[in-house]
């Protein structure tokens, strides 16, 4: 309803549509959760066909149980911390992050962060698969860099022995403070 500024007051002011105000929640792409549908619409036709309508049932029921289930997945950008979304939720303090960039198997490419202690945390949100495009992979990966290097502090430090287990291409080279 709030539109136009006239409709906003002192007691009621308009939310904020700047798109880099944080938190903000990034989500699996409805198009990642629409392919989990379809899948589960083939599976119980064909269950269907082979064990009858309660096989069928089944399977739709399981196949909507995991795409309401998936609707949670995805990152929160705090200004704190990396929220990770997914079974269990996790926060990742954004001094603790060595790096930001991707992971490529065979059929898709993730994001992935990894932390002070060299642990790699695979993103379900930026991914892309034959399955499940995402146009927006590399601007949302952009995004989440941006977001860490601006919220990380000046205090921050590459930890060497993490960042040799970076891939090369995506290692941060130490800060040099001029001074």
């Amino acid at each position: 309803l709030c539109q136009t500024r006239r409709m906003a007051d002192a007691a009621h002011p308009c939310p904020s549509t700047d798109p880099h105000q944080l938190p903000e929640r990034l989500r699996l792409p409805r198009r990642t959760r629409r392919t989990v549908l379809v899948l589960g619409a083939v599976v119980a036709a064909y269950g269907g066909f082979q064990v009858g309508v309660p096989g069928a049932v089944l399977t739709v029921a399981v196949f909507a149980g995991v795409y309401l289930w998936t609707a949670r997945f995805g990152v929160t950008l705090a200004p704190h911390a990396l929220v990770l979304h997914g079974v269990t939720d996790r926060e990742l303090p954004w001094s603790q992050i060595q790096g930001v960039g991707y992971v490529t198997t065979t059929l898709s490419t993730s994001g992935a962060v990894w932390d002070g202690k060299g642990h790699k945390w695979i993103l379900r949100v930026p991914a892309d698969s034959p399955f499940a495009r995402d146009p927006d992979l590399r601007r949302t990966l952009t995004r989440i860099e941006t977001v860490w290097q601006q919220h990380r502090g000046a205090a921050w430090q590459p930890d060497p022995q993490i960042q040799d287990a970076i891939p090369p291409w995506l290692r941060v080279p130490p800060v040099v403070h001029v001074g």
